[in-house]
Parts: C-alpha cells; sequence; structure tokens
C-alpha cells in the first residue's frame, strides 16, 4: 500500500490578515496579554509596538485618565492624528503605580519653618499652604526648592483649618474666627500683604474645619454647630445645631455637605438650605475626619476604622482596618486610591477596589498625624512634631507623560 506524505503548512493569521485587522485583534488584549505576545516572533512583536495598543491599554485604567470611559477603537486610521508615545506612557504610568504600592516613594523633603505643630495643609502643582498651633499660615513654593515665600499672621490662636482656591484663603482657629485672605496677592509683594479681607466671627468655640462653594463658606466648630456664611460679603447666612457633640469636619459635594462629628455620626446636609437630609451610623466611637466626593462618603474614627457609606442609601459599603489609634484624617482625590492618617503616626494607602491596605508609611513622623492629602505623584503630610513631608513618587518620571 502506497505511504501518503501529508505537509502541514503552519500559517500565522496576524501576517496573513490585512494589519488594520491584526491591530483589531490585539487591541482586545491588556497590558500583560500585549507583553506575552510580543514574544511569539519578530512579526508578532512589531505589531504590539503599535502606539494605538498602546493608548486603548492605557485608557482601560479606571483613574489613569481624566477621559470618559474608554471604548473599542473602530476606525485606526481616524485616530493617527497626534499620536502621543503611549508605550512610554504606559511604563512610567505603571511604575509610577507600583511605587504607590510596596515598593514605596523614592524621595522624602522634610520642609521646616514652623515652631509648633502643624495642624492643616493644602497643595496643588505649585503651591502648599501650611497652618499651625503657632498661629501662622506659611505658603510653600513646591516648583522651586520647598521655599516659605509668605507668612500670615492675624489669628490669636492656633490655625485649625484652611481651604484655598483661585479667590481665597478662608482659616479656621482655636481663638473662634474663620479669616478670609486675597489670593490674589503675589507671594513676594511689596509692600508686604495686609490682613484677611474679611473676619466671621459667630462661633462661641474653636473652629475646626472650613469648606468653600462658590458663592458659600461653611465652618464648622467645637461650639456644636455648623455656620454657612456669603462669600461675597461674610454675612451669616445660617447657622445650624448640627451635633450633640463637636463637629470635627465637613466637606462639601455639589449641593450637598457632610459633616463629622464626636458624636459618632456622619451627618448629610443640604448647602442651600441647610435642610438635614440623613445620617450614617455605624462607627463605634467619635469621628475626626470626613471626605465627599464621586458619591462616596469616607469617614475616620476613633474607633481606628474607615468606613465608605453610599450617600444615596445610608449603607455603609466597607469597613478599612489597620489602624492602631484614631484616625485623624483623609484625602480621596477620585479613582481606587484613599490615603489616612492617624495618631498612631503612620500614613496609610489604602486601594478602595480592593478593600486593603497597599503601602504604609511608618518611618516618617515621631508624634500624631494632623493632616494629609495626595495627587498623582506626591503625598505631603503633617503633624504633631513641626514636621512637613512631602514624599515624592515619582522624581525621575516625566509628570508629562503620566496622564493622557
Amino acid at each position: 500500500m502506497p505511504t501518503t506524505c501529508v505537509s502541514l503548512v503552519l500559517l500565522d493569521f496576524l501576517t496573513e490578515l490585512p494589519p488594520e485587522l491584526s491591530l483589531q485583534i490585539l487591541s482586545q488584549l491588556d497590558a500583560e496579554s500585549l507583553t506575552r505576545a510580543a514574544l511569539v516572533s519578530r512579526d508578532w512583536h512589531g505589531f504590539t509596538l503599535d502606539p494605538l495598543l498602546w493608548r486603548q491599554a492605557f485608557l482601560q485604567h479606571n483613574g489613569w485618565s481624566s477621559s470618559s470611559p474608554t471604548h473599542r477603537l473602530s476606525t485606526w486610521d481616524d485616530m493617527m492624528a497626534g499620536i502621543r508615545p503611549w508605550r512610554t506612557m504606559y511604563q512610567q504610568r505603571h511604575r509610577l503605580e507600583k511605587r504607590w504600592t510596596a515598593n514605596g516613594p523614592k524621595t522624602v523633603h522634610y520642609l521646616n519653618g514652623h515652631s509648633d505643630s502643624v495642624y492643616c495643609l493644602q497643595f496643588n502643582d505649585d503651591l502648599l499652604v501650611t497652618g499651625s498651633r503657632d498661629r501662622t499660615v506659611k505658603f510653600w513654593d513646591l516648583r522651586d526648592d520647598y521655599r516659605c515665600t509668605r507668612t500670615l499672621a492675624g489669628h490669636e490662636g492656633s490655625v485649625l483649618c484652611l481651604k484655598y482656591d483661585a479667590r481665597h484663603l478662608v482659616t479656621g482657629s482655636s481663638d473662634f474666627s474663620v479669616m478670609v485672605w486675597d489670593m490674589d496677592q503675589p507671594p513676594e509683594a511689596d509692600p508686604p500683604p495686609q490682613g484677611p479681607v474679611m473676619q466671621l466671627r459667630s462661633h462661641i468655640a474653636g473652629v475646626l474645619d472650613v469648606a468653600m462653594s462658590d458663592q458659600t463658606i461653611v465652618s464648622c466648630s467645637k461650639d456644636c454647630t455648623i455656620k454657612l456664611w456669603n462669600r461675597a460679603n461674610g454675612d451669616l447666612l445660617r447657622s445650624i445645631p448640627a451635633h450633640r457633640r463637636p463637629v470635627n469636619a465637613i466637606q462639601i459635594s455639589g449641593h450637598q455637605m457632610v459633616s463629622a462629628s464626636g458624636d459618632g455620626l456622619v451627618n448629610l446636609w443640604d448647602v442651600e438650605t441647610g435642610n438635614y437630609i440623613r445620617s450614617f451610623e455605624g462607627h463605634l466611637s467619635g469621628l475626626a475626619c470626613v471626605q465627599f466626593k464621586d458619591n462616596r462618603i469616607l469617614s475616620g474614627s476613633n474607633d481606628k476604622t474607615i468606613k465608605m457609606w453610599d450617600p444615596r442609601t445610608s449603607e455603609c459599603v466597607s469597613t478599612l482596618t489597620g489602624h492602631q489609634d484614631l484616625v485623624r484624617t483623609l484625602h480621596y482625590a477620585g479613582g481606587q486610591r484613599l490615603v489616612s492618617g492617624s495618631y498612631d503616626q503612620t500614613v496609610k494607602i489604602w486601594d478602595l477596589a480592593a478593600n486593603k491596605c497597599n503601602l504604609s508609611l511608618d518611618n516618617g513622623h515621631s508624634s500624631w498625624v494632623f493632616d494629609v492629602q495626595c495627587d498623582l505623584t506626591r503625598l505631603i503630610s503633617a503633624g504633631q512634631d513641626q514636621k512637613i513631608l512631602v514624599w515624592e513618587f515619582a522624581p525621575d518620571l516625566d509628570d508629562t507623560l503620566l496622564v493622557a
């Protein structure tokens, strides 16, 4: 019987298809799969270098871009104009995100200038503002060697809280007052800046937190009240007997605000009317801090936990445990990252999607942490030890390539 010889021909479907179809197929892969595909052959490696594939991979990550939710690319030719180095962007952002986990920060800067505990801070790309028990507010240049460029003195007690935007800086103090300062004054003006443009007085105890909307300034106090002020002229609009214990923190989101109190409650309010909406109950002790953003309310307590709430239903969605003392401060900038500071002297970085602590910064402060904030590449903390710490996670990365 004659022998039949069968010849097998293996076809590489990516190289046989039109390039547009091959790229559409590869666009279904995530970054890890693209990296593995690049090892198949030289041709596949060439395909996986296509910038639009890496654009797709970059935009698939929740929180990596301010763009709307990603969609599958449909017409590759339509995307060819203005292509950015997406593969490099992905690699740099991936390195940055790793540093927010077990690898930690690359450099830490210590800012010295206050002569007592630093209670509060806020920063943006260029400017850090801090308030202290030494009764002063200091401005720091984050672009030029972290210099202190301006000091405001006016309060007769500790500066316990502050908020600023392009128009105003608002500070609250243990002297029972709220002061409004002009942010348009150049940091190194000659003559030097005068005092506050407004002083708001109605509280009968220390002012523990402040917040702002376009028209309104909100303050809360150890006197258990929340007060709403006309931002244009400083008139007191209303005073709300908000809690049974000191109101330690407030935050505005849209037309609503939340307050957190030593009575263990988070309360939700209508900013325009001052009307009470609902309460959030579940902490076992008093509250020190609260955040309200992206339909999430987050609260920190003396029970050593952080809770996340649904503002529409009052349901406790999750509870984060790990701190060993009062959770004094929280900052949530969006996405899945939350940072917290505690009287246990640590700053922790949390993954809200996984409900876990990704990183604990244990060696920065030698006493209670009073305030902490973060952005994409930096975390800044302040505490009872007079220290202001700037934790830099991307000093060697190109920040223009980190966001789409």
